[in-house]
């Protein structure tokens, strides 16, 4: 067994709402004389629509950079310097690139838990993010339907350029705005669920320093969750999105659900 650390590269296109994707794992292995990395290089689209970008330049050209440093760090990494350049690359930063905290595990091959932890953080999360909260926006914008209030309540992007935030449902009116969005918590990782909801708490947190949420938002938290990990990570984001002075139901609490919407 080789002791390996690895990091996950992020994409942060709009810095101050902290909301990212994951783009890539660097990771390297000083026992097994190992460096190596893995990059998103297909199916950009899927980033930028989920981001709202015009076209998938700033990607494209920024992990071109990176892959171009990475060789270069590949070349270079040998016996003990493998530590040092590994963290010197993963030091925070301030950029639209960043690495997330290094993690470690035991791997029999370094460079096959390098190709399951791209799968599991890179291609499969991503999916697994945006599909969920799909269905959950679907059930949603029924349950809404079957009250006769999904009429009053739109996708829409709150705030004002460049500063804008899109959810999927929102009432506006003269008492202001009322907001619902769906959270997923089925991530391969409970722990990436934390982030998730992190990110959503610093959009809501940014709106209201400038002043451009007046109103209510609350969140539906995906239910009908059992393992045990899960529940603690639930409770754990209801928190996290409490601190911002959300509401958090579940999102089978229909009753729950139907009081928010109808609130005048």
């Amino acid at each position: 067994m080789f002791a390996c650390r690895y990091a996950i590269l992020r994409f942060l296109p709009y810095v101050e709402t902290g909301e990212f994707a994951n783009v890539g794992i660097v990771l390297m292995s000083a026992t097994g004389k190992h460096f190596g990395f893995r990059l998103l290089n297909r199916r950009l689209g899927r980033v930028t629509q989920f981001f709202e970008m015009a076209d998938a330049k700033a990607l494209r050209a920024g992990l071109a950079a990176i892959k171009e440093d990475l060789e270069r760090i590949k070349q270079m990494a040998e016996g003990n310097t493998i530590e040092i350049l590994f963290a010197e690359l993963v030091r925070e930063r301030e950029t639209l690139f960043r690495f997330d905290l290094p993690r470690a595990i035991l791997a029999e091959s370094p460079e096959a838990a390098l190709n399951e932890l791209y799968t599991q953080y890179v291609e499969r999360d991503f999916v697994t993010k945006v599909k969920q909260e799909f269905v959950m926006e679907q059930g949603l914008r029924q349950l809404l339907s079957d009250a006769a209030l999904v009429g009053q309540y739109v996708p829409t992007e709150v705030g004002v350029w460049p500063f804008q935030v899109k959810f999927p449902f929102v009432r506006t009116d003269r008492q202001g705005l009322r907001i619902i969005k769906p959270l997923h918590l089925s991530h391969v990782n409970p722990a990436e669920a934390v982030d998730h909801a992190l990110f959503w708490a610093a959009k809501v947190n940014a709106l209201k320093r400038r002043n451009l949420l007046q109103g209510e938002i609350l969140f539906t938290l995906q239910g009908g969750l059992t393992d045990t990990a899960q529940l603690r990570v639930k409770s754990e984001v209801e928190g996290i999105l409490q601190e911002v002075d959300a509401y958090v139901v579940d999102q089978t609490a229909d009753d729950k659900i139907l009081e928010f919407a109808r609130a005048a």
